[in-house]
């Protein structure tokens, strides 16, 4: 192989079409000699299909400690190992019919409370990227927004993320957020009411809300018994997912799905304290 060539590797038989119906997602190796690219069914775990090449950086030395020593002694030839590597593994997604790259914050401050990147890391180079990348890509791009109420819901936070959707042009935007609470104490999901007035601010046709959100309708063998017994419960004394599990003496996945909806139709919110994460009923 040339230092720019990729080699495909044929999919495993019968895993095309159940792959067509299915998530999957694609593992890069960055191999000292080697890149190689990796799709996995999500679901099944099942190998997809795949593709290897030489690592380009085998031009400044056949091993990792050869490299950064030409690095460390040239800051253009750091600049320029970098853009080798980074370069490949474009080039390797090229054949890609879609690629769903995130962002979740425009602003370098927006960028270090959601992602904690690395201190020297900053967003515009990140966002610089995708751009370069669409100019290339031929095929399509789904860019997914995570949007975290009181961190990047403001104002500013959204602009700046306009302006970066206009440069990237994506073919579509999903804008989804959490589904539970957050590890953090301030961290909470955003409503449909939320992501939709963040849709009409940014005023574009291609965005989609892809957050899922629970509805009765939607979940098999819903009793509203149970939903009656956990109201009636939350309305005695706020209580944690165990709580709520011991004292109804149901599974934990099957509260959790009343609890999804409940949340979803704005009848209980949580909140956090030193045992962990309370249910209470939402006082309106």
């Amino acid at each position: 192989l040339m230092e720019n060539e990729f080699m495909s590797a044929p999919p495993r038989a019968g895993v095309e079409a159940r792959a067509k119906r299915c998530g999957y997602s694609v593992a890069v190796d960055l191999g000292t000699t080697h890149i190689r690219v990796t799709c996995r069914n999500l679901h099944t775990e099942e190998y997809v299909a795949g593709r290897i090449g030489l690592n380009p950086q085998l031009c400044f030395g056949g091993d990792v400690l050869t490299r950064l020593m030409t690095a460390d002694g040239s800051h253009e030839r750091a600049v320029e190992i970098r853009s080798l590597l980074r370069n490949a593994v474009r080039d390797a997604l090229m054949d890609a019919d879609v690629v769903l790259p995130s962002l979740d914050s425009a602003t370098d401050e927006g960028f270090k409370k959601i992602n904690r990147p690395q201190e020297t890391l900053k967003i515009d180079p990140y966002i610089q990227g995708l751009v370069d990348f669409r100019q290339a890509f031929k095929g399509r791009i789904w860019l997914e927004i995570f949007i975290l109420p009181g961190y990047n819901d403001d104002e500013q936070e959204l602009t700046a993320l306009k302006n970066a959707i206009l440069r990237i042009r994506p073919d579509a935007v999903q804008l989804n957020t959490l589904d539970r609470p957050g590890t953090l104490e301030d961290l909470k999901g955003a409503t449909r009411k939320e992501l939709e007035r963040i849709r009409e601010f940014w005023g574009m046709e291609n965005i989609n809300i892809i957050a899922a959100f629970p509805q009765r309708k939607n979940i098999r063998s819903y009793r509203e018994d149970t939903e009656t017994a956990i109201m009636e419960t939350l309305l005695r004394r706020p209580c944690t997912l165990d709580d709520l599990s011991a004292l109804l003496g149901l599974h934990i996945n099957e509260i959790n799905k009343y609890l999804g909806v409940l949340e979803a139709e704005d009848k209980i919110e949580t909140a956090r304290q030193e045992r962990g994460i309370f249910y209470q009923k939402k006082n309106k």
